[in-house]
Parts: structure tokens; sequence; C-alpha cells
């Protein structure tokens, strides 16, 4: 796994992994705080049953929400870029098929290399439309 950090403050901002590398136990790519959780679960065997359950509503004050985005290219390739707390561009990716970009803080962008390229975007909610969600540099 790839961490990309602030140049400015040393703060974790952005993470690429390789799903086609070999994984032999759950690795939880995220530390507990963030808003999104990502974990990868492997070696899961035919037959075996999930216990039926649901997820507790958590009560976070409303000021500490932000939006945390991730990316797992399905199909084809894109190129990342990922940019610190100051807007400037502080590392370029270029994920092919089972990488997944993980982005916890800062901006970022990505440039299809690809036709018919298939991306799975996450991120937290609610989502209120382009002009409420994003700020464009």
């Amino acid at each position: 796994m790839k961490k990309i950090y602030s140049k400015l403050n040393n703060e974790l901002l952005h993470l690429v992994y390789n799903t086609n590398e070999k994984i032999n136990e759950r690795i939880d790519l995220i530390e507990a705080s963030n808003f999104i959780q990502c974990s990868i679960v492997p070696n899961n065997k035919k037959g075996y049953k999930y216990r039926p359950h649901f997820h507790n509503i958590n009560e976070l004050p409303t000021n500490k929400t932000q939006t945390q985005e991730s990316w797992f290219v399905i199909k084809g390739s894109i190129r990342v870029f990922h940019y610190d707390l100051n807007n400037e561009i502080i590392n370029i990716e270029i994920l092919k098929k089972g990488y997944l970009n993980i982005t916890l803080k800062g901006a970022h962008t990505l440039e299809i290399l690809e036709n018919d390229t298939l991306i799975m975007e996450h991120k937290n909610g609610p989502y209120l439309g382009f002009e409420n969600d994003k700020t464009l540099l």
C-alpha cells in the first residue's frame, strides 16, 4: 500500500492499494477515526455465511462531517492526481484493474486512460448535488 502524506503537516491524505497482490489476512486500510472505512477481506471459503446484521447509527457532530472518497478500478486504467492541502499536486499514479484509491483529505482528480474504463466510487453521504458537493480548483 502506498500512503501519500501532506508536505505541509505530514497528515495522511491519500492511499493507493493494488488488490492484485497476494492477500493472506484481513487488512483494515484506514484508521477507525475516519468517516470512510475500507477493509480487504480475503480467503472466504465457499459456503461460509456472515451472520445477519445491521450497523448501528453513529451520532456524529455535524460540524465534524467531511466527505472522503474511494475509487476502485474494475476495468481499464486511470491516472489519479493527488493534491496537498494547499492545492498543489503531490503525487500522480496510474491505476489499473484491481487498484484502489482512497482520499481522506486534499483535492483529487482522475483522467480516463482507456476506452470503456469502469470504476466504482464510494463516499459518505448525503450527496447534495454537484453544486453543493464540490469546490473546483
